[in-house]
């Protein structure tokens, strides 16, 4: 399971490489697997706050004020990466590498739309299920309960 803070941290691991490269003046295809977990990370963190903001049923205990903040929080700190990541790409490498970038970033989080996150979802949704008709099993079981002492006294 992908949570915001493990995917924020991530992606500023790999943005503190970019920067590095950025530095000693690497270009956009030697810095492409650093670009890569990068684009990664984000593309999972908008993932996991997507879930965070809209919760299962099951997932909806906790302080919702400290998950909001941390995922404000969080978001701010994607923004400043991302802003920050623009300015260094295109003063050194040119707006152009800043385009190619942003192709490649929807590249890649094309591709883990439709394999990773979607199992994701396909496994939530069977937990899900699996609650709801576990729930309503002990509901039935209760109620043939209720019937049966009501019917025995």
């Amino acid at each position: 399971m992908i949570d915001p803070a493990t995917a924020i941290m991530a992606a500023s691991t790999a943005f503190n490489a970019i920067r590095k490269g950025c530095q000693i003046g690497r270009d956009l295809e030697g810095m492409a697997g650093d670009l890569g977990r990068w684009s990664k990370a984000i593309s999972d963190f908008d993932f996991a706050a997507k879930r965070v903001e809209n919760p299962k049923w099951y997932q909806s205990f906790g302080s919702v004020e400290q998950q909001a903040m941390d995922l404000f929080v969080q978001k701010k700190q994607r923004e400043n990466m991302r802003d920050e990541l623009r300015k260094m790409i295109s003063e050194t490498l040119g707006p152009s590498a800043w385009q190619e970038l942003i192709r490649m970033e929807n590249e890649i989080r094309q591709k883990q739309k439709d394999a990773m996150y979607k199992r994701i979802e396909r496994k939530e949704t069977i937990i899900a299920w699996a609650a709801g008709i576990f729930l309503f099993l002990i509901c039935v079981g209760a109620l043939f309960g209720f019937v049966w002492i009501a019917v025995r006294r």
